[in-house]
């Protein structure tokens, strides 16, 4: 059951946040199995811990950023044919608009990912 994917390639996020909780509640079962086990119950408080800072970090608002530049990048190739072959991204910061600072990134296009998934 485990290597099946609740919705294959239209939801990563929810995917990986299914397969976790599924971890989650095994753990957790495990856990009240082996109650008397100190050392073992350490261990599963520490892979629940590991568990629900995955979860926080999947889940996380910074990934939205991601996802509104990737989403951008794919209308842009889409409006131009295909033809673009990069983009380049610029990094500033609200407290110092010196164009020094900026960060800038080069980023090449690779059509594999720029293709609709349906």
């Amino acid at each position: 059951m485990m290597n099946n994917l609740k919705h294959q390639n239209k939801d990563f996020v929810s995917d990986i946040d299914y397969h976790l909780t599924e971890i989650e509640k095994d753990l957790n079962r495990a856990k009240i199995d082996n109650n008397r086990n100190l050392n073992l119950l350490r261990v599963f408080e520490n892979l629940l811990s590991r568990i629900k800072l995955i979860k926080t970090l999947i889940t996380s608002e910074p990934k939205a950023y991601f996802n509104a530049i990737y989403s951008e990048m794919r209308r842009l190739f889409k409006e131009s044919f295909g033809e673009l072959d990069g983009f380049y991204v610029t990094i500033s910061f609200k407290k110092d608009p010196n164009p020094a600072r900026m960060g800038k990134i080069k980023l090449s296009i690779n059509k594999k990912l720029m293709k609709d998934e349906e």
